[in-house]
């Protein structure tokens, strides 16, 4: 009679509870996806020099995205200096070396970095003789540790006004992106895709650089930037 009590109790409790359900997109598991707030961003503009620095005061926990472009067929970043954490270099393909119309894309992610107050995260570039453009962006989040899910770079030999910038091809339900363009020297303006409604934009008078980024999206598809006839490189890279 015991058993039999014991036995009721036990089904009528996992009843009450319920079944456990997979979060789609995520392995079928039951761990919520990562989900990301946008807590700040700063751009460099470094003319012929090796490094493009980032004068930033981090706070520990928090996940870090840069983009960079350079004026050379050949101008990718060899390492970050920082007390803020160690970065990952050059991700997927988001590093175009042969880029036509001599510019450069690369980019660097990192998922937790370190507390450090005015901190400068110093991005050493391999040509010391081209001009630089970058942007860095902090992300906060809840769910778990961030990971790479895309970084794609590219460069367009063609002159375009509506110009396409790269597909992310996304495996997170809720992703932060950030695309990047430069030459670009028409409005800078970004549109479509998880950009018609941006978590924030940011164009930098009188160097052609413009950035913007989505949070907490499944949408990978190419942004449109607003140039004037221009050949540009872009590039977008995404955590999830």
């Amino acid at each position: 009679m015991t058993r039999v009590v014991a036995l009721l109790l036990s089904l009528i409790l996992n009843f009450a509870q319920g079944p456990s359900l997979p979060y789609p997109g995520h392995g079928g598991g039951t761990t919520p996806p990562v989900t990301f707030t946008f807590q700040q961003k700063v751009t460099c503009n470094q003319a012929v020099a090796a490094q493009c620095n980032f004068t930033i005061t981090t706070t520990a926990g928090r996940a870090g995205i840069i983009l960079t472009i350079g004026s050379s067929n050949h101008a990718s970043i060899v390492s970050i200096t920082t007390n803020a954490g160690t970065w990952n270099l050059s991700p997927g393909t988001c590093q175009v070396v042969s880029g036509v119309g001599a510019w450069t894309p690369d980019c660097a992610w990192i998922a937790s970095e370190t507390a450090c107050v005015a901190c400068t995260i110093g991005v050493t570039m391999t040509c010391a003789s081209c001009n630089y453009q970058g942007v860095y962006a902090e992300y906060s989040y809840t769910g778990g540790t961030p990971t790479l899910d895309a970084a794609v770079g590219t460069s367009v030999n063609t002159s375009c006004t509506s110009c396409v910038g790269p597909a992310l091809t996304l495996a997170g339900t809720s992703d932060v992106i950030v695309q990047a363009v430069s030459a670009c020297t028409g409005s800078g303006a970004v549109s479509g895709n998880a950009f018609t409604t941006p978590a924030w934009t940011q164009s930098v008078a009188g160097i052609f650089f413009s950035a913007g980024s989505a949070v907490n999206t499944s949408n990978g598809g190419s942004p449109t930037w607003a140039c004037s006839v221009d050949t540009v490189a872009m590039e977008g890279l995404a955590l999830k």
